[in-house]
């Protein structure tokens, strides 16, 4: 049962990081361009970009960097940090450029 609690805490960690970029997308957004523009640059539906910005569906990161895109911006600097497992990793920490 342990392992169930720290999975949810990596779940609700992993979401709040998503959130945190699509908030902050969204306010350079509404200072810029209307959601139509957006939807028109990512080549889909106003209501696609409505919903990827109340996050009401799961959104892939490839779509959250096209929007990104679309308001003139783009997503860099991705960190991978080692997750601290009760068994050795084979994998190091790394940072994706």
């Amino acid at each position: 049962m342990g392992r169930t609690k720290e999975v949810d805490s990596n779940v609700i960690e992993d979401y709040d990081t998503i959130r945190r970029l699509i908030e902050a997308l969204v306010e350079i957004r509404r200072n810029n361009c209307t959601q139509k523009d957006v939807a028109k640059s990512m080549a889909t539906s106003q209501g696609a970009v409505s919903a990827i910005e109340r996050m009401a569906f799961d959104s892939r990161l490839l779509t959250i960097m096209l929007y990104a895109r679309a308001v003139g911006y783009r997503v860099t600097g991705f960190t991978i940090e080692p997750i601290e497992f009760h068994q050795m990793s084979l994998v190091s920490h790394q940072e994706v450029a």
